[in-house]
């Protein structure tokens, strides 16, 4: 499977970001309408910061994801850091 192009994303529940790892990275359904998602890598939960998802990014070969309440976060392919949108996306 390719990677997803640069840029793309994903809202709450719809649709998947795959790396050029071939990890594929998907929101579960949405949990709370205003508060967004959990994150699935490969299937399987991934905690992201606070909880819930608000969107999914494929930027320059790293996920990035945005917290509902405040907050980037990027994927360093075992846990969450933050994220500087400025640098990171």
């Amino acid at each position: 499977m390719s990677a997803s192009p640069h840029g793309s994303n994903l809202g709450k529940g719809k649709g998947t970001l795959t790396t050029s790892t071939g990890d594929a990275f998907t929101c579960t359904a949405t949990q709370n309408s205003r508060k967004g998602a959990q994150v699935n890598k490969n299937a399987a939960g991934v905690a992201f910061p606070g909880g819930m998802c608000v969107e999914l990014w494929y930027v320059n070969g790293t996920i990035v994801g945005k917290k509902f309440s405040s907050g980037w976060f990027k994927y360093t392919g075992s846990a969450w850091v933050p994220a500087n949108p400025a640098n990171d996306m």
